[in-house]
């Protein structure tokens, strides 16, 4: 994922725990999520910003890290 999708799924869970989510848990989740995708915008810029080639590390990272995120984040909207 590029640093701007990154950045929007971390508004999309701000937004829904805002305002979709009744529960405390939950919102607290969704937040945790939103601080989740920050922190791989974050690494993604940094990565960008030392080289113009994707390394495998971040290959892997957006691979499994970012699916793992997603999959969460769809179980909750499905619950929500």
């Amino acid at each position: 994922m590029r640093v701007d999708e990154c950045r929007q799924r971390a508004d999309e869970c701000r937004r829904d725990a805002a305002q979709l989510v009744a529960d405390d848990v939950l919102r607290g989740v969704y937040l945790d999520l939103a601080r989740r995708w920050r922190k791989m915008a974050h690494q993604a810029q940094q990565k960008s910003n030392t080289d113009t080639a994707p390394s495998s590390r971040w290959r892997r990272m957006e691979g499994a890290g970012g699916r793992s995120i997603l999959r969460f984040a769809n179980y909750l909207n499905m619950l929500g």
